[in-house]
């Protein structure tokens, strides 16, 4: 009964998404998808096709291929009918048996093929790793690299309130005699004791009559305020002066 009534949450619940630039209310087919596309290493996105094209190019190995495709498509149809279009950790189970389906090229027996599959591998680990510490905000490199990521995904895809302490030491070092609005998408506590920091809703109250020389804003706040989102845009211009963390925009007035 639980899991009936999560499926049918998930079928009913509509939520602001965000995918492309494109902000909107509910589901679209293609969003999980098109996360995998967006948040995978290429190289492990190349293994996967490698592998499910081994196991179908034969005979026998069909029903092992339908027996890893089952459980795989089973999950993205649930993700892919519903109105929930959040996070890539909602088709995590798909990273369980995706892997499966690449090790299918060792079933190549050539060296060629072992060669190609070991350099794919640690081209994986190169791009993964590359972006530490932001792992969160992960995009592979044909869709920018996580510089472009809040052009392109947002939520738990890029924005869990992880930066706050990064963007402190950077505005102290940065702007260190600079009124600093903030407006954070998290739940770690903001003190007001803190110099540049005001509490992100009493920032945002008194916006209009005191003017900040500097604006901290997370990302998720293009999907769940635009209106505040596009009076920072107005504000300071569409493109920030830095990111810290990819997770939140530092804006100045030009």
């Amino acid at each position: 009964m639980p899991y009936r009534q999560a499926l049918a949450f998930l079928a009913q619940h509509k939520t602001p998404a965000f995918l492309f630039g494109d902000r909107y209310l509910g589901g679209r087919a293609y969003f999980y998808p098109a996360l995998v596309a967006v948040k995978t290493p290429l190289a492990s996105l190349v293994l996967w096709v490698a592998g499910l094209v081994v196991l179908l190019a034969n005979r026998r190995r069909r029903k092992l291929a339908a027996f890893l495709l089952f459980p795989l498509l089973f999950f993205l149809s649930i993700a892919v009918a519903g109105h929930f279009n959040i996070g890539v950790r909602h088709i995590l189970p798909l990273y369980f048996f995706m892997p499966v389906v690449a090790g299918a090229v060792v079933l190549v027996k050539r060296r060629w093929a072992l060669a190609a599959t070991v350099a794919l591998i640690a081209l994986a680990g190169v791009s993964t790793w590359s972006q530490y510490p932001s792992y969160l905000a992960y995009v592979n490199e044909a869709f920018g690299g996580p510089n472009n990521a809040y052009k392109l995904v947002s939520d738990s895809n890029l924005d869990w309130g992880q930066d706050l302490y990064h963007a402190e030491s950077y505005l102290k070092e940065w702007f260190p005699h600079r009124q600093v609005a903030l407006a954070y998408f998290g739940t770690v506590p903001v003190e007001p004791s803190v110099d540049f920091f005001s509490p992100s809703h009493a920032a945002w109250r008194r916006f209009g009559a005191a003017t900040p020389h500097v604006i901290a804003i997370s990302c998720s706040w293009e999907v769940y305020n635009p209106t505040l989102w596009h009076q920072v845009v107005r504000w300071a211009g569409p493109e920030p002066v830095a990111q810290v963390g990819h997770s939140i925009l530092i804006f100045q007035r030009p």
